[in-house]
């Protein structure tokens, strides 16, 4: 996925973090980390990257069916989720991004 430029969640985590964080914030950030590392699996899954969602083993006269459900759904759930929980973090250091979760005040501009 090309979310934050192709970061991985430790690196999105290690870019977020500040010294003296709130424990609270902090857990945010690390959520926001797990989250982008999720949309990463995902968008290999919708893009066809067999390995990542699939290991067939067959067994003597099994019958196998494969499907892959809702990997879209939760795309968009888990980047609605990222976006609240960055915006989330820019209101509680008091860089508000205000209402609209979108534009380059949305928290993303600068991952």
């Amino acid at each position: 996925m090309t979310l934050a430029l192709e970061l991985t969640g430790s690196e999105v985590v290690s870019e977020l973090s500040r010294a003296g964080d709130p424990v609270s914030v902090r857990i945010m950030i690390r959520e926001v980390g797990r989250i982008v590392d999720r949309l990463a699996k995902l968008d290999l899954i919708l893009t066809g990257d067999v390995p990542t969602w699939t290991k067939v083993v067959t067994g003597r006269d099994s019958v196998i069916e494969v499907r892959v459900d809702h990997a879209l759904q939760e795309a968009r759930q888990q980047q609605t989720s990222l976006m609240r929980l960055l915006a989330a973090i820019a209101r509680h250091r008091g860089d508000d991004p205000g209402e609209g979760a979108g534009g380059d005040d949305d928290g993303l501009a600068d991952l």
